[in-house]
């Protein structure tokens, strides 16, 4: 076996070493469908709360619970995706679906199995609670949250939560 001409030395020195001959490179700018494979060089924060807004987290009615009597009339419809000015005021509750804004004056939503829909009634057959079924805004992602941190390497589902923040 020949023999080196370079002293042998240990592993953990000949990796400092080595590092102590390199030096990061400098940050750049991409968009994010360009950087898959590449590390993030500071932290990624989100810059609004997710869900933005208080949502729906079932199908059903959205309401007011401090209303007195179990019925209500329906006064529209809100979905997932949909902006509308949707308000509500004592005895009344709108449609609505998984996923989509509370209307102005909701705190409740109510699964529409435990409701009794007559034209344009609705009965609400047992006790809601403020807070029933609410997402609140922020509940997954607050703002400022750092979602991704410095050193992540960015592959399909980190380049994904990039695109929702």
């Amino acid at each position: 076996m020949a023999e080196s001409k370079y002293p042998m030395i240990p592993v953990e020195e000949a990796v400092s070493r080595v590092l102590a001959a390199v030096a990061p490179l400098p940050p750049i700018e991409l968009p994010f469908m360009k950087a898959q494979g590449l590390v993030l060089a500071e932290d990624v924060r989100a810059a609004e709360p997710m869900p933005p807004f208080a949502a729906s987290a079932k199908d059903g009615f959205a309401v007011i619970a401090g209303d007195l009597g179990p019925t209500r009339r329906i006064v529209g419809d809100q979905f997932a995706g949909h902006a509308t000015d949707l308000r509500l005021v004592p005895g009344t509750a709108a449609r609505i679906t998984t996923g989509a804004p509370l209307p102005t004056g909701a705190d409740a939503i109510v699964m529409v199995e435990f409701t009794e829909v007559r034209g344009d009634q609705v009965t609400i057959t047992r006790p809601v609670e403020p807070g029933a079924d609410v997402r609140p805004a922020g509940q997954d992602i607050e703002a400022g949250q750092i979602v991704l941190p410095a050193g992540t390497r960015l592959g399909p589902a980190e380049l994904g939560l990039l695109a929702t923040v």
